[in-house]
C-alpha cells in the first residue's frame, strides 16, 4: 500500500469503507507487506479493572493485563463460587499447626453438608517469549496436576485432624470434617488432557480409597457450568440451597465418571 488511508471525517463514508476493504484485500494477497494504521489522536490500551466484593466484604480483582495467571485463576474461581453460599468462598484459608499458620489450599467452600477443597493450577504462558506446543503445555499441566494430587490429601488430613482453620483475615472456619469432601483440581483447559493421561475412573477410585474424598478435574468453563446448574436447581424450589445443589451436581458428575470410566483411563 503506497499511501496512507485518510478518512475525511470521524465517521467513515461508504467510499472510505470500500477503500479500506480494498486495502485489506490487497494485504491478504500480498502478505509480505505491512500495514501501519495512523490515527489523528494517539491510541493506548487502558486497563479496565474489574472488582468483585465478596460475601466476606473483601475485594477480588480481575485484570486482562495481569501476567500472574495463578493469582488470576484463583480470583476467577472466587468470582464463580462465592455466590453459592452466604459465607462465600475462602481464598487462601490458613491451617494453624504447631510450627505456625500456613495456607491450607487455594479456595475453600463449606456448608453444613460438607466442604470443597480446590487446588488451582495454571501454565504461566504469558511470561514466555513464545507460545509452547500443545504437547509441552500438556506435559506442564500434568506435572502441576500431580502436584495438586499430592497437596489435596494433606489438606484433607489437616481438616480431619481437627486443626484450626481460619480465613486469611483470621476468622475461624467451621468445617464438617467427618463428611467426605469434594477435592477439585482446577486447570486452565481440560482439552489439553487425553485418555493416555490416566486421570479417569481408576485414578479417582484410588484417590477415594486413600483420602475418602471425591476427586474432580475442572476448568473454568466446566466450573461455571456446574455453578450455573446449581443456581438453577436452587431457584426452582424453596428447600434446596445453592450449596446443596452444587454438592449434588458434583456428586452426580463424579458418579457418572466412576460408573462410565471405571474401565477407562479417561476423565
Amino acid at each position: 500500500i503506497s499511501k496512507p488511508l485518510v478518512f475525511s471525517s470521524p465517521i467513515p463514508s461508504q467510499e472510505d469503507i470500500v477503500e479500506a476493504d480494498s486495502a485489506l484485500d490487497h494485504l491478504v494477497d500480498h502478505l509480505e507487506l505491512a500495514v501501519v494504521l495512523q490515527t489523528r489522536e494517539s491510541l493506548c490500551w487502558k486497563e479496565t479493572r474489574n472488582y468483585y466484593i465478596t460475601n466476606q466484604l473483601s475485594r477480588s480483582q480481575l485484570g486482562i493485563f495481569s501476567e500472574n495467571e495463578g493469582e488470576q485463576q484463583e480470583e476467577l474461581c472466587t468470582w464463580l463460587t462465592d455466590s453459592l453460599s452466604p459465607l462465600g468462598a475462602f481464598k487462601s484459608p490458613q491451617v494453624h499447626e504447631a510450627a505456625g499458620p500456613r495456607e491450607l489450599t487455594d479456595i475453600l467452600l463449606t456448608y453444613w453438608g460438607g466442604y470443597f477443597v480446590i487446588e488451582s493450577k495454571t501454565l504461566a504462558v504469558l511470561g514466555r517469549d513464545e507460545l509452547p506446543q500443545r504437547s509441552k503445555l500438556r506435559k506442564n499441566i500434568l506435572k502441576n496436576i500431580e502436584k495438586a494430587l499430592s497437596q489435596l490429601p494433606g489438606a484433607v488430613r489437616n481438616i480431619r485432624s481437627g486443626a484450626k482453620v481460619t480465613s486469611i483475615s483470621g476468622e475461624t472456619i467451621s468445617l464438617q470434617a467427618e463428611i467426605a469432601p469434594h477435592c477439585v483440581v482446577l486447570v486452565p483447559e481440560l482439552d489439553l488432557l487425553t485418555p493416555d493421561d490416566q486421570l479417569g475412573g481408576p485414578r479417582i477410585e484410588s484417590f477415594f480409597q486413600a483420602t475418602g474424598g471425591y476427586l474432580h478435574f475442572l476448568d473454568p468453563s466446566e466450573l461455571l457450568r456446574s455453578v450455573q446448574t446449581a443456581l438453577r436447581i436452587a431457584s426452582l424450589g424453596k428447600v434446596t440451597t445453592p450449596m446443596m445443589a452444587f454438592d449434588g451436581t458434583l456428586l452426580e458428575r463424579y458418579q457418572y465418571r466412576y460408573t462410565h470410566g471405571r474401565q477407562s483411563s479417561y476423565m
